[in-house]
């Protein structure tokens, strides 16, 4: 990739890093959206979601740790589902074609979740179900580690549908699933494939860039419905961009 156009992806990761830090994911989707318009390879698309997950969805753990929002008991059967798998999926090698299609299928749904994220559940931590946990963290983290996707862009709209958490306890649980997920995704990656694209520094400046402005300004500036939305729009070009072409 030309210098021009490296630049100019940068700058829209750093957008991307802004807009998912201030709902509390990693922005795996937006990600492998962008660099899926700009062309580039399964190969490079993938290890590179995944460790820009890891940094914006670690930016993101630190702050709503900070704030207290995670429940550790409705936390951890998510990542015993989830964990596993996502190691699984990384380690899986997919030819262009297969890969194209499916993650153009993933961001597909992950737009249609985003629009459906227009109410807020319920104010009260409620202890959630184990087993349904866990089996909900198996799917997410399957399609996780093969997609390069952290898993919350998942995760985060099968809660509210579910409705025992408020946003912050929501966002909170994805974040940390995300950043658990993205480093199980790399290293299941790493030990089939071993390799990192040359030009990802400059994808990591802008993300830690981006994930800093977002995770700071978002809960106070930003309205999550109307980011959601623009995101959807985002996925759903590059779906069907992956899809067709």
């Amino acid at each position: 990739m030309d210098f021009t156009n490296l630049l100019l992806l940068s700058m829209v990761i750093t957008f991307i890093a802004f807009l998912y830090s201030s709902v509390g994911q990693g922005g795996g989707s937006g990600y492998i959206a962008i660099m899926g318009l700009f062309g580039l390879l399964p190969e490079e698309i993938k290890p590179t979601a995944l460790i820009l997950n890891i940094l914006v969805a670690g930016i993101g753990c630190i702050q709503f740790y900070r704030s207290k929002h995670l429940y550790w008991s409705n936390f951890w059967p998510f990542a015993i589902g989830s964990i596993p798998l996502a190691y699984f999926g990384g380690s899986l090698v997919l030819s262009n074609s297969v890969y194209n299609s499916l993650t153009g299928v993933f961001l597909l749904i992950s737009a249609a979740l985003l629009f459906r994220q227009k109410t807020e559940p319920s104010t009260e931590n409620t202890l959630l179900p184990i087993v349904p946990s866990i089996g909900c963290g198996l799917l997410v983290g399957l399609l996780s580690g093969i997609s390069g996707l952290g898993g919350g862009v998942f995760l985060a709209p099968l809660l509210i549908v579910w409705g025992r958490m408020n946003t912050k306890q929501i966002t909170a649980i994805s974040a940390f699933l995300t950043f658990s997920n993205s480093i199980s995704g790399i290293l299941g990656h790493l030990m089939t494939i071993n390799y990192l694209p040359e030009d990802i520094l400059f994808s990591l400046g802008a993300a830690t860039i981006g994930g800093f402005l977002g995770s700071y300004t978002g809960s106070k500036y930003l309205k999550p419905e109307k980011i959601n939305i623009l995101l959807a729009l985002v996925l759903v070009v590059a779906g069907i961009k992956l899809i067709i072409f």
